[in-house]
């Protein structure tokens, strides 16, 4: 493995500690709905940020990750074993050689059979939209989510 596993026990301590993230990548590479590049750099460079507010989306989203883990691992339990986050603060992942690259996985994941490691991702989506029913409903990942993974990968 080439990262280090931290835990931080404060959501203050883990914002703070958090560099170049999934979220992060989408937007460097201008798939992020959220933030542009210019955005990243006065939140990282600068330490500008804007407070971000949940919307109702992200609340049920939120809600709904331990349940999902749990049928996740149900429906995995012959292939994978399935760690789920702390329950009080955040655990952060960064690269040994270069500690800007970080994640925070939804869980960590152990294959049975070669004891092979890699972390959890869970997405709460809703397909209100046409365009977004037709990326899921072709079995294709938005690219905000593709580079999340790519990201998880790298960190990893």
């Amino acid at each position: 493995m080439h990262s280090v596993k931290r835990l931080l026990k404060t959501d203050e301590q883990w914002l703070n500690a958090r560099k170049i993230g999934g979220s992060d990548l989408a937007c460097l590479f201008n798939a992020s709905p959220w933030e542009t590049p210019i955005d990243l750099y006065k939140r990282l460079a600068l330490h500008e940020s804007k407070p971000k507010k949940d919307n109702p989306l992200m609340e049920a989203g939120r809600e709904a990750e331990d349940h999902i883990r749990a049928l996740f691992a149900i429906d995995m339990s012959k292939e994978l074993e399935v760690e789920c986050p702390p329950k009080e603060g955040h655990w952060l992942f960064h690269r040994k050689d270069k500690s800007f690259i970080t994640c925070t996985p939804d869980g960590l994941l152990k294959s049975k059979p070669d004891g092979k490691s890699g972390g959890l991702e869970i997405k709460y989506v809703s397909l209100y939209k046409d365009e977004q029913k037709a990326i899921w409903l072709t079995n294709q990942i938005p690219d905000k989510y593709y580079w999340q993974i790519i990201q998880y990968l790298v960190a990893m």
